[in-house]
């Protein structure tokens, strides 16, 4: 059974809503989700890449209710990359949750299969030197 994501932010907050949402994967349905797990007053960041002919279904009185601030991010700088990656190589950060599956460079071609069937989130490719 997969836990809905609204109700877990809503159990885990007492029933409040986060403070701070940050919408990273793109979709319709991520995007509505974002704006329901923020409390009043709170804020949702959109960082995600939207297809460009994608549609949400958002209650603009919602918005409005909640007293929601609601901001676009577009960051794509050779330079905020790197800096990712560097963070990212550094293991400072714990990510392994985020990944779905680890493929290796051979499966390549299957890796593009899975992501243009959305299946999994985030993929990873690692090329190891043999």
């Amino acid at each position: 059974m997969r836990t809905d994501p609204v109700n877990k932010v809503r159990e885990i907050t007492s029933g409040q809503g986060a403070d701070v949402v940050i919408e990273a994967v793109g979709s319709p349905q991520t995007t509505e989700q974002a704006i329901q797990m923020a409390k009043k007053g709170g804020i949702v960041n959109i960082f995600g890449v939207a297809d460009t002919k994608a549609f949400s279904q958002i209650e603009p009185f919602d918005i409005y209710f909640r007293e929601l601030t609601v901001v676009g991010t577009y960051a794509v700088t050779l330079d905020t990359f790197n800096r990712a990656a560097k963070l990212l190589a550094s293991g400072r950060l714990g990510i392994d949750y985020l990944l779905t599956e680890e493929l290796p460079l051979y499966e390549l071609k299957k890796a593009i299969e899975m992501m243009k069937k959305k299946k999994g989130l985030k993929k990873q490719i690692v090329m190891v030197k043999e």
